[in-house]
């Protein structure tokens, strides 16, 4: 599970295909810094990601101005969703 440490931007958004979620975070461990060593391993840093989860047409998208639930559907995110921006 991808640690966040921060939230940057968190919207619904909605195309031909239905409606989902971008999340826009600071997420560590996402970019590596420095290769292994014969002594160390590789160091990884924080990095500005973006995920796009998709959401169910019975999702009801109010739900989604709450707090609890934006936390909810984050901690869900898979670490292979998360895209690092350039």
């Amino acid at each position: 599970m991808a640690h966040i440490l921060q939230i940057n931007e968190f919207e619904i958004l909605c195309d031909d295909s239905g409606n989902y979620a971008q999340v826009e975070a600071i997420v560590d461990d996402m970019v590596q810094v420095a290769p292994a060593s014969f002594f160390d391993p590789p160091c990884f840093q924080a990095a500005v990601c973006v995920a796009k989860i998709r959401l169910s047409d019975d999702d009801d998208l109010s739900a989604y101005e709450h707090d609890e639930e934006v936390a909810e559907l984050i901690e869900d995110i898979a670490d292979s969703d998360w895209q690092v921006l350039a």
